[in-house]
């Protein structure tokens, strides 16, 4: 018996995409049953978009002049594409490399005066020979006679990679790459949206003309040919007058149908069905037709003389498709691969999991003697991390990263809870330190490191007269607080945010006596109203309102400044814990930042960057307080801590790094935002640009889990070392290219996500 050759896959792109009337660029329409497929075969849409070897912006701006974008990426699955998978697999697996295009181009002209646009109406014609494909874009509703399936076939797969390929590599001008693509043996085709000549460029909007008639009039009239070739028209109608010739006819023809169409649109209103009022467009689309073919006679006949080079160095450019190729169809990899996690969740991933063998032969052996391990299980809590997959011991740690003992290298947003603002090691920190060691840290007496240390805290802190040196972030705000009780000769305390571990503010009431949470009361952050309500249900009792300037959500415009006033209104002191703000947010913290006044100050964390101590720091009159309570420590007249801290707000004071930090931040902000536009995963940027955060958000808690677990579980794979639940942190030695390939990894973190709740 004969074997039974495959048959050619036949679509009509738009239908099998499960799309009645949406925008199919022309040249991409070939590679979307490619999409098709993948999407089917259960990758999203972020997936396929990691497979392009292209630039993509996500967020569906503007396109600028002389600039590729690809607009929104709106795919959506084509249950008619499952079944051609083992097909497109015999294709690329007999030799075809295939690149992958995004859905759709956003160009000047797709909106119109903010009314629906023809993009409502578009139909896709193909029509197809042995030599030529023409693809033609109109916004003309159907018509049996012009619509077509297209056959795709391994010929028309190599000619389209064959022209992605170069023009992706290797722009130039049109002659140049017409030759050496679409007439190039073997790819013998051609793909021609509606052109125009210069002179037609600015007029498209006055005539009505939008969405891809009006792209395909920017394609020689802007010199462009979609999505990221950069052409010179001027060039093409000085070596190639007859191909502008027969461009200029067809672009009239285009202006003609364009006027037609802007009326059948506007006399439809909202009845796109009524095909009645489009019959005179299609006449006119026929007798364009018909100038096109001409066009593309002319333009084949015309190139196909010329026969050179192929830009760039060919054994690279296939081995960059063939990549991309590998990736997308790769049994391990084109699909996201399903597993689950030490927590019993299901896991989604596109990244081969980390090897964390010593790690955990650490923990293990940790588990027989240390208490937290021994009982917990993890060197960090669940909610800081994805069990089985974040790394438990580091090994050393150097500018923004940090490596783990098995080897493992990680961009790091931790920054050790936030402790380290200019970098791991940084040298002139650790001279400081290493000089007052040397010299003895602990030699009974204070040392002059103290005074230089408090000299410096009053300088660069607003309205510090006095400062006290502690060494944890609790320790300062508990003794802020007795500090305040003893001034005011009050007990009670209102607090917001996370304000240490001592029995006054601990978040878990386990071993906590309960006469310590008494006297403590919250109120809710951005609620001038809450906060009045606590200080009425208490009057005359309150010894101090303690918070932190701000969590996820920065305050309110005024917020700080009113919060400060109903303080001092009913007699108690307004403190701010600026452990994770203070020589963050700005030299002098948030009381710079926002314009607001303390009574009492609490730092640490960034204070001496990753070294412990901590400040309280205040007005003269409540901070003579301090002769009439006890607050001490041992430790607390240590002066290597007080050399790291000098040196760090030395630098911060001395350089750009506040400034550069909030910069990166900002970018890491957008480009989050822009991808969660793009996406089907629903989450939120939160935080300041100098700590950043993101949240996920589902209606269903079991599936915000899977998302979640599933980005982060993406994004350490890749490296880059992120807080599930916490303030995001960075660090002066950080870089434009840090952030860039933290947002690739996190691009692929919201693939991931969106697999794990598409799957559920």
């Amino acid at each position: 018996m004969a074997e039974r050759r495959p048959q050619p896959l036949v679509f009509d792109p738009a239908l099998s995409l499960g799309w009645e009337g949406s925008p199919i660029d022309g040249l991409s329409c070939l590679l979307r049953c490619v999409e098709a497929v993948l999407r089917a075969r259960g990758l999203t849409r972020l997936e396929v978009a990691r497979a392009l070897a292209l630039p993509v912006d996500l967020a569906g701006r503007r396109r600028q002049p002389g600039r590729f974008r690809s607009g929104w990426l709106a795919w959506r699955n084509a249950v008619d594409g499952r079944t051609h998978w083992d097909e497109f697999r015999r294709l690329v697996r007999s030799g075809q490399p295939v690149l992958l295009m995004p859905d759709r181009y956003y160009w000047p002209g797709d909106e119109f005066e903010g009314r629906r646009h023809f993009l409502d109406h578009m139909v896709l014609a193909v029509g197809l020979n042995d030599t030529r494909l023409v693809v033609l874009d109109t916004d003309a509703p159907p018509a049996d006679d012009y619509r077509r399936p297209l056959a795709v076939t391994p010929e028309l797969m190599r000619g389209a990679c064959r022209f992605a390929t170069i023009h992706f590599a290797s722009p130039r001008d049109t002659a140049e790459t017409l030759r050496e693509t679409l007439l190039a043996p073997g790819a013998d085709w051609l793909s021609a949206d509606m052109p125009a000549v210069s002179g037609f460029a600015e007029s498209w909007r006055k005539q009505g003309l939008t969405g891809p008639l009006a792209r395909g009039l920017h394609v020689v009239a802007l010199g462009e040919i979609q999505p990221n070739l950069y052409l010179t028209s001027v060039a093409v109608a000085e070596e190639f007058p007859d191909v502008t010739a027969a461009a200029g006819r067809a672009a009239a023809g285009a202006r003609h149908l364009g006027r037609l169409l802007l009326a059948a649109h506007r006399y439809a209103g909202d009845r796109p069905d009524d095909r009645s009022v489009y019959e005179p467009a299609i006449d006119s689309f026929l007798r364009l037709r018909t100038a096109l073919d001409e066009y593309t006679d002319v333009v084949h006949h015309r190139l196909g003389r010329y026969r050179t080079q192929r830009p760039g160095d060919p054994e690279a450019l296939w081995k960059r498709v063939a990549r991309t190729s590998r990736w997308c169809f790769a049994e391990d990899v084109a699909a996201p691969t399903s597993d689950t996690n030490a927590g019993g969740l299901p896991m989604i991933s596109l990244s081969p999991p980390l090897a964390l063998t010593r790690s955990q032969e650490l923990l293990a052996r940790a588990a027989r003697v240390d208490a937290t391990m021994a009982y917990s299980g993890y060197v960090l809590p669940r909610d800081q991390m994805v069990p089985g997959e974040y790394p438990m011991y580091g090994e050393r740690a150097q500018g923004s990263y940090i490596w783990d003992v098995d080897g493992n290298r990680y961009l790091d947003l931790f920054l050790a809870g936030g402790t380290i603002i200019l970098g791991h090691v940084d040298p002139v920190v650790s001279e400081a330190v290493v000089r007052e060691i040397r010299d003895g840290f602990a030699i009974t007496l204070r040392k002059k490191v103290q005074v230089e240390l408090a000299e410096l805290l009053t300088d660069v802190v607003p309205y510090a007269e006095r400062v006290f040196l502690l060494k944890s972030g609790s320790d300062a705000t508990s003794a802020a607080v007795r500090l305040s009780r003893a001034h005011t000769g009050r007990e009670r305390v209102i607090r917001w945010g996370y304000n240490g571990w001592h029995d006054w503010c601990a978040n878990r009431p386990n071993g906590v006596p309960e006469s310590a949470r008494q006297s403590v009361s919250t109120f809710d952050f951005n609620d001038l109203d809450s906060l009045r309500l606590e200080f009425d249900r208490y009057p005359g009792e309150v010894a101090c309102l303690l918070m932190m300037p701000f969590e996820e959500v920065p305050p309110a415009l005024g917020f700080l400044e009113g919060a400060a006033d109903l303080a001092r209104e009913n007699g108690a002191l307004f403190v701010l814990d600026e452990m994770r703000s203070g020589f963050r947010v700005a030299l002098g913290g948030a009381q710079e930042r926002y314009g607001v006044r303390a009574d009492l100050v609490t730092f640490s964390k960034a204070m001496a960057n990753g070294y412990p101590i901590s400040a309280l720091v205040g007005r003269e009159e409540v901070m003579r307080t301090v002769v009439n309570v006890h607050i001490g420590s041992t430790f607390h007249i240590n002066g290597a801590e007080m050399a790291a801290a000098v040196a760090t707000i030395g630098r911060l004071r001395d350089t750009s790094v506040l400034k550069d930090v909030e910069t990166l931040g900002t970018m890491l902000q957008r480009g989050l935002a822009e991808q969660i536009a793009a996406g089907a995963v629903e989450a939120h940027v939160l935080g300041v640009p100098q700590m950043p955060f993101m949240r996920f958000h589902h209606a269903d808690e079991r599936l915000r889990q899977l998302a979640q677990d599933a980005f982060y579980t993406e994004t350490i794979r890749r490296g880059i070392l992120l807080h599930p639940n916490h303030h995001w942190y960075i660090s002066g030695t950080t870089t434009a290219d840090d952030i860039a390939a933290l947002l690739d990894a996190t691009a692929a973190g919201f693939m991931a996500a969106e697999a794990a709740v598409s799957r559920g």
